[in-house]
């Protein structure tokens, strides 16, 4: 029996759900309001279809994956990562899985490419197109997945299909993102599927292909990857320098559009790649007067509205068709029918130099996580919190620190909530406890933890 192995690109640059979604922490880990993150969704619907599942994600970002997986009762030991030192499109992250899968197992085996930050709400039907796209690429065919429309959409690329070949059809032609009177045109017209960048290849097609389609990615993939290292843990890590030699192209450019034998496995899986906040107000539940609200929100005589406050109380008096969406250090106001135009205020922000078009005030660690309070002259405050049973350094940057909840150990002691806690460079603080701690740390601006 061919064996699959579900892959999974987890990264992103964090651009149409700003400001919650940012490159420092990308939409796959944003909390749905379900409470689970598409990280999590992601690697349990992957963990259903292969024994081991290999995900393909940033260095930045290993911590806040790691995390996700935890939080989705992950085996550790079915967990397999290769981080990329820098993103280099799909086309190079696939090669690369390639290889890892031809020298964990063999030619003859699968991948399953899946984005960690799509939503598939029909699991069974889900897999039932796995097993369809299985036995076409066993078939030397590279395998893409067809979401069958049911609007016009401009925001997804189309595919035309052809002749029916098992359970699935031939392509015909990659349609790029159409206008809208274009999009109506193909919904119209019949036998065309949204591209949803889901993927199946047989390991020796896929290679054969690439080196005959693709010879740049490929040989820069073999270079990169007779270069690797493996951590303690098992994770692949590259040299950032030959790294960036690697195309900046995606699979659909590099191979799908330019080889022969290409097919397409039309399905209606309850899919959505929850790309805007239109799409995200479409997961909240709606309210008795009309407005789809998370957090602290009041609205009043306001329709059609999402609202979504993290810290702070957000009210709405007389207003329609809003998305309006708080964070810690900003506020987005949009027409919920323009979301998909968010794009363009973080293109705004980084043209501008501004940190919040890529950064968060919350930062991800092993131990936990870290949040912005304030700065002051040359001083920065911050909220530490590190997550039960785990263990924090504290570095020289550090002036002050102060427990405000919980109990850690350090230095041999124990101290309690509303302490000081005395520290030298390289102290570690360790939580021993079943549940998170929080202590305020003061900086030097100059330096970080």
């Amino acid at each position: 029996m061919t064996q699959i192995v579900p892959t999974i690109l987890a990264g992103g640059s964090g651009t149409r759900l700003w400001p919650i979604s940012r490159q420092s922490h990308p939409k796959p880990f944003m909390r749905l309001p379900d409470g689970e993150s598409l990280a999590e969704k992601t690697l349990k619907r992957a963990s259903r279809l292969g024994e081991m599942v290999l995900t393909i994600t940033g260095e930045r970002h290993y911590d806040a994956t790691r995390q996700s997986y935890q939080a989705a009762g992950a085996n550790a030991d079915s967990m397999q990562f290769i981080l990329e030192p820098m993103g280099r499109n799909t086309a190079a992250a696939i090669a690369l899985a390639a290889l890892w899968t031809r020298a964990r197992l063999d030619d003859s085996a699968q991948i399953l490419v899946m984005p960690a930050d799509h939503l598939i709400a029909r699991h069974q039907a889900f897999a039932d197109a796995v097993a369809h796209a299985s036995a076409l690429a066993a078939q030397g065919y590279l395998v893409t997945f067809g979401i069958e429309p049911d609007r016009p959409e401009t925001g997804y690329g189309y595919i035309r299909m052809g002749a029916s070949i098992g359970e699935g059809r031939l392509v015909e032609q990659f349609v790029e993102k159409p206008p809208l009177a274009n999009a109506q045109a193909l919904l119209e017209s019949g036998g065309y599927v949204w591209n949803a960048g889901i993927f199946c290849f047989q390991i020796d097609s896929l290679l054969d292909n690439l080196a005959e389609h693709a010879p740049q990615v490929l040989d820069g993939a073999v270079n990169v990857w007779n270069h690797r290292r493996a951590d303690e843990d098992g994770s692949i890590r590259f040299d950032s320098a030959l790294f960036a030699t690697l195309p900046d192209i995606s699979i659909d450019y590099a191979l799908m559009e330019k080889a022969e034998k290409v097919a397409v496995v039309p399905c209606n899986i309850g899919w959505s790649d929850v790309g805007s906040w239109l799409a995200m107000s479409d997961l909240t539940p709606v309210a008795k007067d009309g407005v789809r609200t998370s957090g602290r929100v009041i609205s009043v005589d306001s329709e059609n509205c999402y609202v979504l406050g993290q810290r702070r109380l957000i009210a709405t008096v007389g207003v329609k068709n809003l998305a309006v969406v708080e964070t810690d250090d900003a506020i987005l106001v949009a027409d919920l029918r323009r979301t998909q135009d968010v794009k363009q205020i973080v293109d705004a922000l980084k043209s501008r130099g501004d940190r919040e078009a890529t950064e968060h005030n919350v930062t991800h660690y092993p131990w936990g996580r870290r949040r912005l309070l304030d700065t002051v002259d040359n001083t920065v405050v911050y909220m530490k919190t590190i997550a039960a049973g785990a263990c924090a350094e504290i570095h020289t940057s550090a002036i002050s620190l102060t427990l405000i909840s919980g109990e850690l150990e350090s230095q041999g002691r124990t101290f309690v909530a509303k302490t000081t806690i005395p520290f030298s460079d390289g102290d570690r603080l360790q939580n021993s406890t079943e549940t998170a701690i929080q202590l305020i740390e003061v900086q030097e601006q100059s330096q970080d933890c």
